[in-house]
């Protein structure tokens, strides 16, 4: 499979021959094609079907990952989408050029409303909600379409942080929970507030304290490394209970609640990061007072992580779009830059790196499908 790969991307960046090739977008790659697979000329309809339908259930991989006519219609109206309204030209305006005079500005990266007003109208916030909070309950593989579709782009949106925040929601399975869905599904915008200073993975590792009151809890400390926090509407804070224990082994017992951005108590630092598409910030709580009917959880932490699964896909998804748009540009590089009378996609040197990131681009997306 590497050898054929590498024989394929090769053949694309010589460019002496003057023929035009075709290139896989993203999740073509991943679900192949009609020529990938063996023809059997004896097989039944029903055979076929049974095949393409597969169960994870029997531990068979459905076809294709199960990603069938509904997920491409998904990702395809995406691609179109974006196309229109998210040209790159159109992402480098709005990002700015340089991160250094954005910030000495006092000025957050720009991002386009009107086109996260379509894509919430287009039922995008909702996809992964439960039918029964209002949302589509869509396949995991369909949402890593879309998601793949949005890192190709580099679209600047709350999208990502709140398709994470509702599988942690959706973990919950409380009534506020189910409250907070709905509002989603209706089109708001959260984000997970869940990391400490030191940016660990950990389920438990925060640096906010939640002391009980009497109608909830006063929440006291900070958040860190907390994505689009200037574009959502409410942040999915997870906390560390600090007078009582959750068993006779003294662990930390953590509650999970959601706070709307323009909280009292609430305070947001930008961080300066390189990426303009995004906009990441510090949130620091000072007696912010989180009512009862706002705990999503009381076992904070277990709910985190079962929900990583789903939250971590959802990125390597975004990635894998992303690094695709990067291979693909520069091939287009190698096959206009010109050095010693010919193209340096000739070159073994530019070549060969080329193959390798395109299987490497290949190997991931494969694990993303196969994880969702």
């Amino acid at each position: 499979m590497a050898k054929e790969v590498a024989k394929e991307v090769a053949k694309e960046v010589e460019t002496e021959i003057g023929t035009e090739t075709r290139t896989q977008t993203g999740t073509e790659m991943a679900r192949g094609t009609e020529t990938d697979m063996p023809a059997k000329t004896t097989e039944t309809t029903k055979e076929a079907k049974e095949r393409a339908e597969g169960s994870r259930g029997s531990g068979t991989m459905p076809r294709d990952f199960g990603f069938g006519s509904d997920e491409e219609m998904l990702r395809d109206l995406a691609k179109k989408l974006l196309d229109e309204q998210m040209p790159v030209e159109k992402m480098r305006r709005l990002a700015g050029a340089d991160p250094a005079a954005t910030y000495e500005a006092g000025e957050r990266p720009g991002w386009d409303e009107a086109l996260w007003k379509q894509c919430i109208e287009l039922g995008w916030t909702g996809l992964a909600v439960p039918e029964e909070a209002g949302g589509a309950g869509f396949k995991m593989v369909g949402i890593v379409g879309l998601v793949e579709e949005v890192g190709r782009h580099a679209l600047a949106s709350p999208l990502i942080p709140t398709l994470c925040a509702t599988y942690v929601l959706r973990e919950a399975g409380t009534e506020a929970a189910g409250r907070w869905l709905a509002r989603i599904a209706e089109g708001t915008g959260v984000s997970l507030a869940t990391t400490d200073a030191r940016g660990t993975w950990a389920p438990d590792a925060t640096d906010v304290v939640a002391t009980a009151s009497e109608d909830g809890f006063e929440l006291s400390g900070k958040a860190y490394f907390v994505q689009d926090a200037f574009k959502v509407d409410a942040f999915l804070v997870l906390a560390r209970v600090e007078e009582e224990s959750s068993s006779a082994s003294g662990e930390a017992r953590h509650v999970l609640c959601v706070v709307p951005a323009d909280a009292d108590g609430l305070a947001l630092s930008q961080d300066h990061i390189h990426d303009l598409t995004r906009d990441q910030a510090t949130i620091s709580f000072d007696g912010l007072r989180v009512p009862a009917a706002d705990i999503v959880s009381t076992d904070g932490s277990a709910v985190l992580r079962r929900a990583w699964p789903a939250i971590l896909t959802t990125i390597a998804a975004d990635l894998c779009g992303s690094a695709e748009w990067q291979l693909q540009t520069t091939v287009e590089y190698a096959k206009t830059r010109k050095q010693f009378d010919r193209p340096i996609g000739f070159f073994q040197a530019v070549k060969h790196p080329l193959s390798n990131g395109m299987i490497a681009i290949d190997r991931a997306r494969s694990l993303t499908y196969h994880a969702a």
